[in-house]
């Protein structure tokens, strides 16, 4: 995996964020009004970064051209 995280590590993460993925989802409230709508894209944008963070520990991460860490979204 890395020098940061062993497997074990990385596992319980992982699990941290599905249980964060859950509880998110547990708040999408029902109604189609402005104010549920932009309540649950709110949450929705919410559930996009912790899965899009999920991929990125999963995938042992991603380095820049100097070799450091680094989160590119594309």
């Amino acid at each position: 995996m890395s020098e940061i995280m062993d497997d074990y590590d990385t596992g319980k993460v992982l699990e941290l964020m599905d249980e964060v993925i859950e509880a998110y989802e547990s708040m999408i409230i029902d109604g189609e009004d402005k104010e549920a709508r932009r309540e649950n894209e709110i949450i929705r944008c919410q559930i996009n970064a912790v899965k899009f963070s999920k991929d990125w520990v999963a995938g042992g991460g991603q380095t820049d051209l100097d070799g450091n860490r680094a989160c590119l979204p594309w």
